[in-house]
């Protein structure tokens, strides 16, 4: 969607926090989420265009994600370390 009449602008904090949340309940967020999130005032009202929004979400859940991987893969260096000090701690059990 190059062509910036073919975009949808989405008029109102109600609006904007219907198409992230899917309902009205997050107006407040909206209003204090100004400076993270692609929205701009025209006549005094928040505005914002679909696709701006919809890919500054998708950045922050792929940021998010990644942060979870990174600490997901630090506590499994950790715990695989924890488990072979505790391998060379324990003998083994054999049957016999």
């Amino acid at each position: 969607m190059n062509n910036p009449t073919e975009r949808h602008l989405l008029i109102g904090a109600k609006a904007i926090s219907r198409f992230i949340y899917g309902d009205e309940k997050h107006e407040r967020i909206i209003y204090e989420s100004q400076d993270d999130l692609p929205i701009f005032r025209l006549n005094g009202q928040v505005c914002a265009y679909e696709d701006a929004l919809a890919e500054a979400v998708a950045q922050r859940e792929a940021a998010a994600i990644a942060l979870c991987r990174r600490r997901l893969d630090a506590w499994s260096r950790k715990e695989a370390a924890r488990l072979a000090r505790l391998a060379r701690l324990t003998p083994e059990f054999t049957d016999g």
